[in-house]
């Protein structure tokens, strides 16, 4: 089951991330700014992705989670297509909402099924190799992405039955979206719906949205600190290289300073170098 959802993982991300290889094609044929384009990769699909993860989640609390996510598979993925359908700026932004709606659902009934599936002792390991999901689509989405690109940028425009005429970016599109059905289809048929722990789904309708409201807002200091952790982390992993290369420098300085002593300042040293390692690998 993990590795099925291991699987939706990478082509989330795949598909997420294809938008930043295809700036050039997609700027030439629609003729649109920097500020458009910005638009199409950032907010058309994060807006809609984090505001749809909140009712998602309550559906994925109270109905069948393998039918939410692979749905939600089939939706980014055949939404990623449209992208390559879009005969302008406004067909396209409405593509890429698609799929940050479609994506949304993946997280929430993930590590609710995770949490289901294994005890404890082994909930930690499997939910690390579903987090790989993020490094491997990553990688996939420049690899073979840039591939994809590099094989299709300079064809001229490819004429298809139906869809009539379409650039080669557009190509791209159909190639990295359409084989995600096959991954919701495996979905459907591989993965059982774990037996709930704790509540049942009758329970979870019963409870009340304030009280889930009050129960976030009773332990606010816990998730605001980890919503502006993740918030530094997406701010240096944007940043531009050299700031970005500086953050780190410093940093590293402030962990490795951190221990006053000589013998702890070596192991700070080397807790630092860790931590800035990791560092790198998340924002390359």
């Amino acid at each position: 089951m993990v590795f099925v959802l291991l699987l939706a993982q990478t082509f989330s991300f795949l598909d997420r991330m294809i938008m930043g290889l295809l700036v050039g094609p997609i700027r030439d044929t629609f003729q649109i700014s920097d500020t458009q384009y910005s638009l199409l990769a950032g907010l058309a699909f994060s807006l809609f992705y984090a505001l749809m993860g909140l009712p998602l989640a309550r559906i994925a609390d109270s109905r069948s989670r393998r039918n939410l996510i692979a749905a939600g598979i089939a939706v980014w993925s055949l939404m990623t297509a449209v992208c390559g359908l879009a005969k302008g700026f406004w067909m396209l932004f409405v593509a890429r909402m698609g799929v940050g709606v479609g994506e949304a659902t993946l997280a929430p009934g993930a590590y609710s099924m995770i949490a289901d599936y294994f005890p404890k002792s082994l909930l930690a390991r499997a939910l690390s190799v579903y987090m790989v999901g993020v490094t491997l689509g990553s990688g996939f989405a420049y690899m073979l992405g840039g591939a994809v690109v590099a094989y299709v940028e300079n064809m001229p425009q490819i004429v298809l039955p139906v869809l009539g005429a379409i650039h080669g970016w557009q190509l791209t599109f159909f190639i990295v979206g359409l084989p995600g059905l096959l991954v919701a289809l495996l979905m459907m048929l591989t993965v059982r719906e774990p037996p709930r722990r704790g509540l049942s789904a009758n329970d979870v309708q019963a409870i009340a949205l304030r009280e889930v409201v009050d129960y976030l807002w009773s332990r606010r200091r816990a998730d605001g600190g980890h919503r502006r952790g993740r918030a530094r982390q997406c701010e240096l992993c944007s940043a531009k290289p050299p700031r970005r290369r500086w953050r780190r420098r410093r940093l590293a300085m402030l962990w490795v300073r951190r221990r006053p002593t000589g013998r702890r300042r070596g192991g700070g040293a080397g807790r630092g170098a860790w931590r800035l390692s990791r560092c790198t690998a998340v924002c390359p």
